[in-house]
């Protein structure tokens, strides 16, 4: 099954009619490819993927999953997908609240963030490198776990012990690192945030920019970007949407994009971003193309000069610099589920 990464309606959003097919089709713009002007938005192999959400241990798992981001995802922004390529567009709380979803989704189906993935696995094992090297952590846990025990009307043959705890640790962060466990992690990962909404994006300040017909927005096949501006035309990409000055853009036509400004501290002033600022920021977040609805050979030089330069997990979003110093302590502690696991690992 070919799994969109990017939303169909998006990709038609920045299409042109092409005359002899009559039907959408998008230039496509790759690194030591010359632009090629039939990539279709419903079959392009850049976003229509085969078994992109395939899950190794469901196989019901892609199609349910395609199912409900189309339903709960595409579908409620695709009713104003249109409006948003007039610069006037000036978007409602509903249509605030359904954008937050989408773009949250548009960036984690993306085949950046699956690509992604081996770097976020590696934090779980410094996760548990943590934890086991906290003895006070570790008896604490064990502790809680048969404090638990005694307050719950129920009859274990033994108490934990500190060596159950280890167990169980090892059973949340220590799965193997193959290529079915990666997949079945992403998959999965991306199911859980169907249910997320992410408050300070929706409650950010939203902008529409706009821009000439002759100097487009283009559309990558990872469209969600972000950046902290640490100078005139200096940028960190690929900052988390929660971090301070993150500002986050995303394309919606060829004559408009997002800027968003989620509801974070913020140290500097704030730059109107222009569209070649976007376009860089574009092309550097893409796996392997850009698309747009004109032939051009200024867009074409910015792609290739530009693209793949922010990698996610190498360069972009990566989690070496936070503190997990209590992340897998906190997660025992907090939610008493565990203790049926333990009992099933011991």
């Amino acid at each position: 099954m070919k799994s969109h990464t990017t939303p169909e309606r998006l990709l038609k959003q920045f299409a042109y009619d092409h005359a002899s097919t009559n039907s959408p089709r998008l230039w496509r713009y790759e690194k030591g490819r010359k632009p090629f002007h039939k990539a279709s938005p419903h079959r392009d192999p850049a976003v229509a993927i085969d078994g992109h959400f395939a899950d190794p241990k469901n196989d019901a798992t892609e199609a349910i999953l395609e199912s409900r981001l189309a339903r709960e995802i595409e579908e409620p922004v695709n009713a104003f997908m249109s409006q948003m390529a007039d610069p006037s567009f000036v978007p409602t709380d509903s249509h605030r609240r359904a954008l937050t979803r989408y773009i949250t989704l548009l960036f984690n189906r993306s085949k950046a963030r699956r690509e992604a993935v081996p770097h976020v696995w590696e934090m779980k094992l410094r996760i548990l490198d943590k934890f086991l090297a906290n003895e006070r952590q570790i008896l604490t846990v064990q502790a809680l776990m048969n404090l638990r025990l005694r307050s719950w009307d129920r009859c274990y043959g033994k108490l934990f012990s500190r060596q159950d705890v280890i167990r169980l640790a090892r059973k949340i962060c220590e799965s193997p690192k193959t290529e079915s466990a990666l997949q079945h992690y992403y998959v999965t990962s991306v199911a859980g945030w169907l249910s997320y909404f992410d408050e300070a994006i929706y409650q950010g300040e939203w902008r529409l920019l706009a821009t000439k017909p002759d100097e487009p927005f283009i559309l990558s096949d990872a469209p969600v970007a972000t950046w902290n501006r640490v100078a005139t035309d200096r940028f960190n990409y690929g900052v988390g949407f929660a971090e301070p000055d993150v500002e986050i853009v995303l394309p919606a036509s060829p004559l408009t994009c997002w800027h968003i400004l989620p509801k974070v501290q913020r140290t500097r002033q704030v730059v109107m971003p222009t569209a070649r600022e976007v376009n860089i920021a574009q092309a550097a977040f893409a796996i392997r193309c850009c698309f747009s609805n004109i032939d051009s050979s200024a867009i074409d030089d910015l792609v290739q000069n530009h693209i793949s330069k922010a990698k996610l997990g190498v360069n972009a979003f990566t989690l070496w610099h936070m503190n997990y110093d209590n992340k897998l302590y906190e997660l025992l502690m907090d939610d008493a589920r565990w203790v049926e696991t333990l009992r099933r690992v011991a």
